[in-house]
């Protein structure tokens, strides 16, 4: 068991969100351990939408995430009715401001190790293995 110890920001759950979380607060500074339970996880799919792209360059991960080898890339989307009647299609760059050309298409399971080793690249201390109960208020 370790001993008890004080860090600035303590994360629970290293998937997207805390591992985004996590290595932003390292990139400005904030002593951060993220806690992650390491759970398998089906190699579902996953879709980054054109706006994720400015925070996957201020993570410099952007090549990273173009690299994987389940990685597809797609200038826009379509929708239409159940019958096929009709739709309607966004190309993301003429659509979504600041214009980014795609969105990225790539393994929920090879995304979330790039972000955690990122998180990990940049200083936050993974706890892999780890969960939280609940927390305990002390003090006002």
């Amino acid at each position: 068991m370790r001993a008890p110890r004080s860090v600035d920001v303590l994360i629970v759950g290293g998937g997207p969100a805390g591992s985004v979380a996590a290595a932003l607060l390292a990139l400005a500074g904030v002593e951060t351990v993220l806690l992650h339970q390491n759970l398998p996880r089906p190699p579902a799919g996953e879709v980054l939408l054109p706006h994720a792209g400015p925070l996957l360059a201020d993570l410099e991960a952007e090549a990273a995430v173009r690299s994987l080898p389940a990685t597809q890339m797609a200038a826009g989307t379509s929708y239409c009715r159940g019958d096929g009647s009709s739709g309607c299609h966004y190309w993301f760059e003429e659509a979504l401001a600041p214009a980014l050309p795609q969105a990225y298409h790539v393994r929920r399971d090879e995304f979330d190790a790039l972000l955690l080793a990122r998180a990990r690249a940049l200083g936050v201390e993974v706890l892999e293995g780890w969960s939280a109960a609940s927390p305990i208020w002390e003090g006002d």
